[in-house]
């Protein structure tokens, strides 16, 4: 079992360093976790114009980002949000 929120089990370093960043960024962000619930996952995060809490997220989330990475970080989120924790360790320990 991994603690929720503990991105460790990810061998990149320097993701798992991000995703824990954007992770506790979001948790602070009143409507973060609802909004990525439902997403629309034919929508892209890198142009998302739906609303002002895509601008709130962004600006929180890691300075390291390009437009790509943010996306897929945000794609982390959004599994996180609509599966839950343990299934998103699952999944990725086995994508990884």
């Amino acid at each position: 079992m991994v603690a929720v929120g503990d991105f460790s089990f990810i061998e990149d370093a320097l993701f798992a360093n991000t995703l824990k960043y954007d992770y506790s960024q979001i948790n602070d962000i009143p409507g973060a976790w609802t909004a990525l619930k439902n997403h629309n996952p034919n929508n892209s995060f890198m142009f998302e114009t739906d609303g002002g809490i895509w601008g709130i997220i962004r600006s929180k989330m890691s300075d390291l980002h390009s437009g790509a990475s943010g996306a897929i970080s945000l794609r982390n989120m959004e599994y996180i949000a609509k599966h839950g924790w343990d299934k998103y360790v699952d999944m990725r320990k086995n994508k990884d």
